[in-house]
């Protein structure tokens, strides 16, 4: 129900911690993955045929379409990538091939509204992210180390400028960031 419908309350329940990446071995811990669409649609207005809220943000080669309330602090992260690309190059290929930003769509197996439809989603390169409707034995992985960890500095330059990511969710979806400062706001926990 709390993915179905949830309330506000609903969307705090599970706290958003930083940190070594790990997994999280509780069911439905999902911090984040609770979404009150009424509340996103209201401060991100979106709509599949008005998409004058968006603008295009350059980002290592391609073109990112996202929410214009969001492109400062995406411009950030990728300043805070560009330098830690200057000290490890190697991080580089994460970004060649972004899996994309903005589209209008329901989240996969649902008909509730992906964070992608209202421009505050972004995926990276999927082929080197592992996402739980891909793994066939969740339950019985769970408690492993992904299989293709995403360099630490990548999660690090996104949550400190106020992104989430998929990885710290038990539904994992490693390639997804999404902007939700107030589930990193401390002032907002429960």
């Amino acid at each position: 129900t709390q993915l179905a419908k949830p309330d506000v309350q609903d969307q705090f329940a599970v706290p958003y911690k930083t940190g070594p990446q790990r997994r999280e071995p509780g069911i439905d811990h999902d911090p984040g993955r609770v979404r009150v669409t009424a509340i996103l649609a209201a401060i991100f207005p979106v709509q599949v045929d008005k998409v004058e809220q968006l603008t295009w943000l350059g980002w290592f080669g391609t073109r990112l379409d996202v929410h214009r309330l969001i492109a400062p602090a995406l411009e950030r992260v990728r300043g805070r990538i560009e330098a830690a690309i200057a000290k490890n190059p190697s991080l580089r290929p994460w970004l060649d091939r972004p899996g994309g930003a903005y589209v209008y769509r329901p989240i996969a197996g649902t008909d509730r509204l992906s964070a992608h439809s209202f421009g505050i989603a972004i995926d990276i390169d999927p082929k080197r992210c592992e996402y739980w409707r891909w793994d066939h034995n969740l339950q019985g992985n769970s408690q492993k180390p992904f299989l293709r960890p995403i360099p630490a500095a990548l999660v690090e330059a996104f949550e400190s400028e106020g992104f989430i990511w998929g990885g710290r969710w038990y539904h994992y979806d490693t390639m997804h960031f999404e902007y939700r400062p107030e589930l990193l706001d401390p002032a907002c926990q429960p």
